[in-house]
C-alpha cells in the first residue's frame, strides 16, 4: 500500500514568541494613541472659548484653545451637540487605552461604541433639564442640542402615551429626566467594560483625593480663621 504524505503547509515566518510580543507592543502602541487622544478631546473641551473659530462662526484674532484650531472646532462641535457631556468620550477612550496598555483590551468593540453613542444621547438627555448655569458659554443648554431635542420628544411621546391611556396628568421633562439615569449609567459601566476590582480601585482613589482636598481645605481654612482672629483688635500677633 502506497503511504500517503501530508503536508500542513508552510508555518509561520517568525516563532511563536516574537508574534506574541509583536500582538503586546501593537495593543501598547494602540492604547497609548487611545490615551493621547482622551487628552486631546479633554483639552480641546475644557478649553473651549466661545470667541474662537468654529463651524458657525468666525473669528477675527486665532485660537485660544490649548489644542489651536482643530481643537477649537473639536470642542465646539462637542459641547453644541452634547453640552458637558462632550467630555465622557474622552473619559472613554482614555479607559480604553489604559485597558490596552495593560493588556487588557476591551472586548466586543463595535458593540461598544454603538452603546456609547447610545449611552452619549441619554445621558445628554438626562441633563438637558438641568438649570443653565453661570459659567455656561453656549446659548444651548447643557445637555446640547441632541440632550434639547430628545428630552423633548421624549417628553411630547411620553405625554400622548399616557393621554392614549386615560392617565390625566402632566408629563414633565424632569420625569423624563429621572427615568433615563440609570439605563445611562448602566450603558456606561457597559461600554468601559471595568472588573469589579477596578471599579473599587477607581473607587479608592476618589476617596482618597477627596480627603486630600478636604485636608487642604481644612489647613487653610484654619490659616485663614488664625490670621483674621491676629487682625481684630487686642490679640496678640502670631508667632
Amino acid at each position: 500500500m502506497a503511504r500517503i504524505m501530508t503536508s500542513s503547509g508552510p508555518g509561520p515566518i517568525l516563532p511563536e514568541g516574537a508574534i506574541t510580543f509583536l500582538r503586546r507592543r501593537m495593543s501598547e502602541c494602540c492604547g497609548l494613541v487611545l490615551v493621547l487622544a482622551a487628552l486631546f478631546l479633554a483639552a480641546a473641551v475644557v478649553s473651549y472659548s466661545p470667541g474662537d473659530p468654529s463651524l458657525n462662526s468666525a473669528a477675527d484674532g486665532g485660537p485660544r484653545n490649548l489644542m489651536g484650531l482643530l481643537g477649537a472646532y473639536t470642542g465646539d462641535l462637542l459641547l453644541q451637540a452634547m453640552g458637558i457631556i462632550g467630555i465622557i468620550p474622552a473619559v472613554v477612550l482614555a479607559v480604553w487605552g489604559t485597558q490596552m496598555i495593560r493588556k487588557r483590551p476591551p472586548g466586543v468593540v463595535w458593540a461598544r461604541l454603538a452603546l456609547l453613542v447610545l449611552a452619549l444621547a441619554l445621558m445628554s438627555a438626562a441633563i438637558s433639564p438641568l438649570p443653565i448655569p453661570d459659567f455656561w458659554p453656549l446659548a444651548t443648554r447643557i445637555g446640547g442640542v441632541i440632550g434639547f431635542v430628545l428630552s423633548s420628544e421624549l417628553t411630547a411621546l411620553t405625554a400622548r402615551a399616557a393621554a392614549a391611556v386615560g392617565l390625566d396628568f402632566t408629563v414633565e421633562a424632569w420625569m423624563i429626566s429621572a427615568a433615563l439615569v440609570l439605563p445611562s449609567l448602566a450603558l456606561m459601566v457597559t461600554v468601559l467594560g471595568l472588573t469589579f476590582a477596578e471599579w473599587r480601585q477607581i473607587g479608592r482613589w476618589i476617596a482618597a483625593m477627596l480627603g486630600y482636598g478636604w485636608s487642604w481645605a481644612v489647613h487653610y481654612a484654619l490659616q485663614a480663621a488664625a490670621q483674621v482672629r491676629a487682625a481684630l483688635p487686642g490679640q496678640p500677633a502670631p508667632t
